[in-house]
């Protein structure tokens, strides 16, 4: 009797023990980044294992319990990351790049009557081509324009071109233009100085504009700090903060470029636009840090860069995380949540590692051979730009995390900025590494606690 009691206890908790240690297994496994965890790594022999087990449950999972933790409440979560000029919808029509001062036409003929003549080089989507004549078809205008011998497929689009990028100092913007921002204005905007840069603004929250302007006052100290190189001359560019969303869309279709894509904010011809209503002050700050880094990537490298670099970059400025006075922190990813009614918006730095670390679960992320590869079209066009765009950004991140490659990376961006080649060859020749190496190396980062900046500095 007292035999079988024992067997009886003994089978008992070892069934205990089973149901237990299933369901710590099933809470790590929504928890990867558990403290628990890290105790266990400390113990060499079980590193490794604890290593496999982040990088399988730190992906898909994550920007649900992220978004249950979150928001407690309830409501429907809604995952977002920044949108910024650039990306264009998968199913865009095909675009006919255009010189500056060409002319577009009522009719597919020399005489038929003037429609529009491009100031600046601009590539505008077209319905139709007969031999040498283009139908073009924009918001703001549509036309015929003829463009003898263009190749399809060998022109470049502006930002790709065979010339390596020089950097250029900043350029005010066409009078003309600036004056299409501040009519477009429905209240009297207010002219204020902020560091380098002119401003224009309706918006009448006094706490956001000073953090504004501290973005503003401060973002080439940071680039320069970050990237070890210092723009050339002096800003001549003007921002332009909208208080509404309608008259930064009315801003935004004067321009054809951009007209009609959605976005909180847009960079070119000497103005930086940023949209303020519906957007959380993150986002608002983020969207501002974006837009003024492509000036500077213009001004410290030149405007030909990989869309990889151009990207990546503005996105490591843009997503980085504020201390308590507004300053970057480049150690830490950012991240906001805004409610609108039962939607729960997320994004920031964490949306975008969370995104990628789902993806290199689900084996479907891009090789960054092919990603440093990509000309602007493939980049931005592909029914994977998302993928790209969170790539582009962690792997400068990455790059930036330790001494070694962010001694690399300067390395690179200095041989740009001095006429040198932008190939990512150039890059990975600078790591001292070969593409499946840095490939490896690049994907564990990733799934490390140090993507969030745990290594950054050292």
């Amino acid at each position: 009797m007292e035999r079988a009691t024992r067997r009886t206890l003994t089978a008992f908790s070892i069934w205990s023990l089973v149901i237990v240690a299933l369901a710590g297994f099933a809470w790590l496994s929504w928890h990867p980044e558990s403290p628990v965890l890290d105790v266990v790594a400390r113990w060499k022999p079980m590193a490794p294992a604890v290593r496999a087990f982040r990088a399988r449950y730190a992906g898909p999972q994550m920007p649900d319990r992220i978004a249950r933790e979150a928001d407690r409440g309830g409501g429907i979560i809604v995952e977002r990351r920044f949108e910024f000029i650039g990306p264009e919808p998968i199913d865009a029509p095909p675009r006919v790049w255009l010189p500056a001062g060409a002319e577009i036409h009522a009719a597919p003929n020399l005489d038929s009557g003037l429609v529009h003549r491009q100031q600046s080089v601009a590539g505008l989507p077209y319905v139709e081509r007969r031999d040498d004549w283009f139908h073009v078809r924009t918001p703001v205008f549509e036309g015929w324009v003829r463009l003898p011998g263009y190749d399809e497929l060998s022109n470049p689009p502006f930002g790709s071109g065979l010339r390596p990028p020089k950097p250029l100092p900043g350029r005010p913007p066409a009078p003309d233009r600036l004056q299409q921002g501040l009519t477009a204005f429905s209240d009297q905007a207010r002219s204020l100085n902020w560091g380098p840069y002119a401003v224009y603004t309706d918006v009448p929250d006094a706490s956001l504009l000073k953090d504004c302007r501290q973005v503003v006052s401060e973002i080439e100290t940071a680039y320069a700090g970050r990237y070890g190189l210092t723009p050339k001359g002096s800003s001549g560019e003007v921002v332009l903060l909208f208080q509404r969303h309608d008259d930064y869309l009315k801003f935004q279709a004067e321009d054809v470029q951009i007209a009609g894509l959605p976005a909180a904010g847009h960079a070119g011809g000497g103005i930086v636009a940023v949209n303020v209503e519906g957007s959380s002050r993150d986002e608002v700050l983020a969207t501002l840090a974006h837009e003024l880094t492509h000036l500077l990537n213009h001004r410290a490298l030149g405007p030909a860069l990989p869309a990889w670099l151009q990207e990546g970059t503005a996105d490591d400025l843009g997503m980085s995380a504020r201390d308590a006075s507004g300053k970057l922190e480049f150690d830490t990813l950012s991240s906001w949540r805004r409610r609108t009614g039962d939607v729960v918006e997320m994004g920031g730095g964490v949306a975008a590692l969370d995104f990628l670390r789902s993806q290199i679960a689900a084996g479907q992320i891009v090789s960054l051979q092919r990603l440093l590869g990509l000309d602007w079209n493939e980049f931005v066009r592909s029914p994977d730009r998302r993928l790209h765009y969170a790539e582009a950004f962690l792997f400068v991140r990455y790059l930036m995390a330790n001494r070694d490659r962010r001694q690399a990376m300067r390395h690179y961006l200095l041989g740009i900025s001095q006429g040198g080649s932008v190939a990512g060859d150039e890059l990975r020749k600078s790591l001292g590494m070969d593409w499946a190496v840095l490939q490896r190396d690049y994907v564990a980062w990733v799934l490390s606690p140090a993507a969030s900046g745990a290594e950054a500095g050292r």
